[in-house]
């Protein structure tokens, strides 16, 4: 049988080739920063100074974390447009914990040693605020792949 010369032609667009994998240290950061997050987040609750800050900033990085996985791994996990909103959420309260959280962070360091630590810091966190802003583009993977 000749085949039909009127029929559409036919491209599979989930084909694993079209799809834009992941670079391997996005998934070691995320394990990396998962890890850290948790023992920083075990630190602060066994404190003796724990306040309502300390114990927002669990479900928040419970989320965070969510969102990182969704990106490290092209993940579908709820909406583009929630994760807009959670990163500007996310970056907002960790601003505001430097300056508002009841936890002694600097735990005996000299001021300089602080500042120096807190930036390092948030040079280490940076690429995780930038994954879920990435993450909440609809014109990027996972979410705009056809299924």
């Amino acid at each position: 049988m000749q085949p039909n010369p009127y029929k559409a032609p036919v491209a599979d667009l989930t084909d694993s080739a079209t799809e834009t994998k992941r670079f391997i240290w996005w998934k070691i950061y995320f394990f990396l920063i998962t890890a850290i997050s948790a023992i920083g987040l075990v630190a602060i609750l066994l404190s003796k100074t724990v306040g309502w800050l300390d114990y927002l900033a669990v479900p928040i990085s419970l989320i965070g974390t969510v969102g990182l996985f969704g990106y490290a791994f092209n993940r579908k996990i709820l909406l583009p447009k929630f994760w807009l909103y959670f990163v500007v959420v996310d970056l907002s309260f960790s601003i505001a914990y430097e300056f508002l959280g009841k936890v002694d962070l600097s735990d005996g360091m000299a001021q300089n040693g602080h500042v120096i630590s807190a930036i390092i810091g948030w040079l280490f966190s940076f690429p995780g605020y930038y994954a879920i802003f990435r993450y909440s583009s609809p014109s990027t993977d996972p979410w705009h792949i056809r299924q």
